[in-house]
């Protein structure tokens, strides 16, 4: 799992290029699942996280290991 506080900006990073690739590791929805629920993030983070997860619920972005 991803400590997000460890690495700023990390999740910009995560952002382009799951949408440049349409995919995301296992790990890394893992991650953002429990930080889009937790207090690790400020809003704009969470939103973001958000974003990317409801992008794999419709297929948009598929998670492959």
């Amino acid at each position: 799992m991803i400590n997000f506080d460890l690495f700023p900006g990390v999740l910009s990073e995560i952002f382009v290029s799951a949408t440049q690739s349409q995919t995301l590791s296992p790990s890394i929805c893992q991650s953002l699942k429990a930080a889009a629920n937790g207090n690790s993030f400020n809003e704009e983070e969470k939103a973001i996280a958000k974003r990317l997860l409801w992008a794999v619920r419709k297929g948009k972005i598929q998670v492959i290991a």
